[in-house]
């Protein structure tokens, strides 16, 4: 019987707890949120602050969880109010399509008092099947994988000089190896860039698609770009001069008979080699919240994205 009083007790504490964390006094109010994005959004507050409230922060606090706080979201501070004590903050790296929570927060002494919780739904990026989007670069970028029939699947994977997807992509099953050593694409032919027989875009599709020269994906990663993701798919978006955007969905790396990194590493080919009899192709790779040219093996499993002029 103490037992079950101590553990009544203890859930009375807890939410009686829960219960202080929002203001009731009108001091810190949420308001509605405007300017929704893919992947971001301008979210308004209300605070009432004390002529000495130089040492109080406000802000909003946002997240996927229903009841967001600053341990489980991100907080983002405001830096100044309008005179009738609203303010703004600007939520960025939002996922797309996805419902998040939020409300504002006035921080005293280290203790968050919060508004009440509101809700937005970010906005979805056009799942459109394969098309040449004009980004305003040196060519138009396919909008999806090769293999792919959204922007948000991650397709199929390809070695480098292959046309068709495998199980086992080691060095042992690679088309251009035999004996320890490379048939083509070796000091012997001085070959850096893809025939076009070799280009798994230009045979499976056909017309002017191709995959991308290194300069072009380069070019490509000096376009503005923003970490987000869709569903369970993480990548990047990435926004041309045009205005136009392309998302890169982050599918891992096939070794061997595993696909290792799904969802938190992105790999795709050009066609051109590091340089001859090289192991390592050129390719734009992402991790986290950086995406650079590499040179990584040709016999792994990677994605394509195609391009046309």
């Amino acid at each position: 019987m103490r037992k079950c009083i101590l553990a009544l007790a203890g859930m009375l504490l807890l939410l009686v707890s829960c219960r202080s964390e929002v203001d009731t006094s009108g001091r810190i109010v949420t308001d509605a949120a405007e300017e929704v994005t893919e992947t971001s959004a301008v979210l308004y507050g209300y605070a009432d602050l004390p002529e000495d409230g130089a040492g109080m922060k406000f802000g909003i606090v946002y997240s996927k969880d229903k009841n967001p706080t600053a341990d489980n979201g991100r907080a983002v501070t405001s830096a100044a109010r309008e005179a009738d004590g609203r303010f703004s903050c600007k939520a960025t790296g939002m996922w797309m399509m996805t419902t998040y929570y939020y409300r504002a927060f006035i921080k005293e002494n280290g203790r968050y008092r919060y508004g009440k919780t509101l809700s937005l739904t970010t906005k979805d990026f056009p799942a459109a099947a394969q098309e040449a989007v004009d980004l305003g670069l040196s060519v138009k970028w396919g909008s999806c994988n090769l293999g792919a029939a959204t922007p948000y699947e991650t397709g199929d994977y390809f070695a480098w000089g292959e046309t068709t997807p495998k199980t086992d992509y080691s060095f042992n099953t690679y088309k251009w190896a035999q004996a320890e050593k490379f048939t083509k694409y070796n000091l012997t032919d001085g070959k850096l860039a893809l025939d076009r027989s070799d280009d798994a875009v230009q045979v499976s599709m056909g017309g002017g698609w191709r995959m991308p020269t290194y300069n072009e994906f380069r070019e490509l990663l000096g376009c503005p770009r923003v970490k987000t993701g869709r569903g369970n798919v993480e990548g990047f978006l990435i926004t041309g001069p045009s205005g136009k955007s392309i998302f890169l969905p982050a599918g891992g790396v096939r070794v061997g008979t595993a696909l290792d990194l799904e969802g938190g590493r992105g790999c795709y080919w050009t066609s051109v080699l590091q340089s001859p009899n090289s192991y390592y192709s050129w390719t734009g790779f992402m991790q986290s919240n950086l995406m650079v040219m590499s040179a990584l093996s040709r016999t792994h499993g990677h994605s394509i994205r195609p391009v046309m002029e």
